[in-house]
């Protein structure tokens, strides 16, 4: 019946397998921090064995987040419309272990920076496609996927942090191999693990008596065709279930007697030939390109001459124009496919890597602008607080590494504060004391004196710059909800991917701060600019570019999400959550139309009426597997159910059809108007 191995555990102990995916992809997280943690302190060690350059040092930490982020994009399209999440997932995790290796056995800083870049490429691989398994595949019931999401949000500063610890001790004395083999061996035996547990992408996992039914719309390259639609009546089942069921027996036939409920494959998937043709490789080529000239030009503007590099002025416009190419194209793409479904036309179809609708979804946009503010700030402000402690203090490598073990333990409690908290209180609360945090971190970074003990000052920062840990959790279930289950690796990507793309932007701009207020310093003093004192000022500088950023992120937040409810355990597809506004087309229970489409809407009606469609509403669609926990009695036999797709059931409140299509959200997401 099941896909995956380890079908019994599913059958008999849901909550042991959801435990075991949501283990496996948070320590794939810790894995990806652990390497770039470990690598910021063993990198002048590595330099110094492999005879690298001066001008060469910062290249490999470089390459990897440059590769990591011009891929994220396309890695989140391909996992979510071509081989899917798992196999993404898990190519992902044999790409990293395969250059892990390969990494402990370079002999020159080429070698170094060729396999860091492929290190990159697997971390891309794998961060998309592991939000989309979790929002996917985790139940909605209760604060599971909340905590859930908070655990992979732990993983980052887990993952640094023993990445920094780990770097500090094995970094003399050539035993920096050993951290790739340590991170070699951990994803394989973790590639062990996900091949067992991680169940296949159609799957989803329902704790306790109440059976929860998600809508999940069809394949974006497929809409239900007529014979689909009629498809949907034929139900059978290992237990006795009528061939015409209506929607609220088979709700209760299923919460009575089943534990795992397979639905057939829908034949009209498109072969992997087919979904690669039809892939947008033009968007992807345009997206990489703007990508990648965008973090090369800001990394290399940070080194040596800086902005002064002749190139890089040149390479900046050329970004801009590949992402503004990018945009364009995305847009033309999205019009054409739209188009060719209002006229109900069948077959394939060319569709956008990144559908500029997906900015519709409610606050999708806001989060994200948020997120970026706040990472800005995070990200360089870890950074600055590194070379103060290294440069201005005069401490050692592995000292700095001991005095970063208060941020891991912060960073620990701060996502398991938030898990608890996201589905009892509004998300401005969350995300706005996250930032919060994060802002007086900077702004105490700015202040303190390099003279007070490390208890007296640092530890304060260190303690509360792990801050946006505390709002990222709650931003991403709220925006995976927002574009979709079927999307959710590309919600998945698009965060990492502007988590990288501030990390960037940040770096570049607060370096360039710190440099230029170190040298008017420095000249007005007629010092050195290298001097402790000069540099000292140019840190406070950025410290308070920093704050001016989460400051920002505060009062965006504030602002802009004071009307959301807190995010309960139910979810709709379309994005709308409890608390939502009402021209975000709160349902109720009920199923909205996005594209207003009058067909659309009968042909929907025909399907409930097929199903007997008086007591709730249900649409054929792209078939799923169901593993229910019912805490009842002996296990019965599996049951099955061919071509049909289980959707959220509403037996409260039913608006009739017309009423459906008066209340439909305007500004649906993408993939309700695709």
């Amino acid at each position: 019946m099941s896909r995956f191995p380890l079908a019994c555990i599913a059958s008999r102990h849901p909550h042991a397998l959801a435990n075991l995916i949501v283990v496996s992809v948070a320590a794939t997280t810790i894995l990806q921090s652990l390497v770039n943690g470990a690598l910021t302190v063993a990198v002048p060690s590595i330099a110094l064995d492999l005879g690298v350059t001066t001008d060469m040092l910062q290249w490999p930490i470089a390459v990897l987040s440059l590769s990591n982020g011009a891929l994220l994009l396309i890695a989140g399209a391909i996992a979510d419309s071509i081989v899917g999440r798992r196999s993404m997932f898990l190519a992902g995790l044999a790409v990293f272990a395969i250059a892990a290796v390969g990494t402990a056995f370079v002999r020159n800083g080429i070698q170094l920076s060729a396999l860091c870049a492929c290190i990159g490429c697997a971390a891309a691989m794998l961060s998309p496609a592991g939000v989309g398994i979790l929002a996917a595949c985790l139940p909605d019931q209760g604060q599971y996927k909340s905590r859930a999401f908070a655990a992979l949000g732990a993983g980052q500063p887990i993952g640094f942090i023993v990445g920094l610890l780990l770097g500090g001790i094995l970094s003399t004395g050539g035993r920096w191999r050993f951290i790739f083999w340590i991170a070699a061996g951990i994803a394989f035996l973790f590639l062990i693990l996900c091949i067992a547990v991680l169940p296949r992408d159609d799957t989803v996992i329902v704790f306790g008596g109440k059976v929860h039914h998600h809508h999940h719309h069809h394949s974006r390259r497929h809409p239900p065709t007529d014979s689909e639609a009629e498809s949907g009546r034929h139900l059978t089942s290992g237990a006795a279930t009528p061939a015409h069921t209506s929607t609220t027996e088979l709700s209760t036939h299923l919460e009575r007697t089943t534990t795992l409920v397979s639905i057939a494959s829908d034949a009209s998937q498109p072969t992997l030939a087919q979904a690669l043709w039809h892939f947008d490789w033009i968007g992807a080529l345009l997206s990489t390109s703007g990508l990648t000239l965008l973090t090369f030009a800001l990394a290399d503007a940070e080194t040596g001459r800086g902005w002064k590099k002749p190139y890089i002025p040149a390479l900046l416009p050329l970004s801009a124009f590949a992402i503004s190419s990018f945009v364009l194209w995305e847009r033309r793409l999205e019009r054409a496919a739209l188009l060719k479904r209002q006229r109900g036309e069948s077959g394939l179809t060319f569709e956008p890597l990144l559908p500029p609708s997906v900015w519709r979804a409610p606050r999708f946009g806001i989060l994200l602008t948020i997120i970026f503010a706040a990472w800005l700030s995070f990200n360089c402000l870890s950074y600055f607080i590194t070379v103060m402690i290294q440069v201005v203090q005069k401490v050692s490598p592995l000292q700095t590494s001991l005095r970063f073990i208060p941020m891991i333990i912060s960073g620990i409690m701060i996502n398991i504060l938030s898990g608890w908290l996201i589905p009892k209180i509004k998300p401005m609360w969350v995300i706005t004391v996250g930032t919060t945090a994060g802002a007086a971190a900077a702004i105490l970074y700015a202040l303190i004196s390099p003279d007070l003990s490390y208890f007296k000052g640092m530890f304060f920062v260190l303690i509360l710059v792990v801050g946006p840990d505390f709002a990222f959790p709650v931003a991403q279930i709220y925006s995976v909800r927002s574009v979709g289950r079927h999307h959710a690796a590309l919600a998945g990507s698009l965060f990492a991917t502007t988590v990288r793309v501030a990390s960037s932007v940040g770096l570049a701009l607060t370096s360039t701060i710190s440099t230029a207020v170190a040298r008017a310093y420095a000249s007005s003093h007629s010092i050195d600019a290298t001097d402790p004192q000069a540099l000292l000022r140019g840190y406070r500088a950025a410290g308070w570019t920093c704050a001016a950023f989460s400051i920002f992120a505060v009062a965006l937040a504030f602002v802009s999400l004071r009307d959301i409810g807190p995010l309960k355990g139910e979810e709709s597809e379309i994005g709308v959550l409890d608390g939502g506004e009402k021209d975000e087309g709160k349902l109720n229970g009920s199923a909205a139309v996005g594209s207003g489409d009058v067909e659309q809407q009968q042909q929907q009606q025909q399907q409930q009426q097929h199903l007997g469609g008086g007591e709730g509403r249900a649409e054929v669609g792209r078939s799923r597997s169901i593993v229910i926990a019912t805490g009842v009695g002996p296990l019965p036999a599996t049951g099955v159910v061919e071509s049909v797709e289980l959707h959220r059931l509403s037996m409260d409140k039913r608006p009739n059809a017309e009423g459906a299509a008066d209340s439909r959200d305007k500004r649906a997401p993408y993939h309700q108007m695709l």
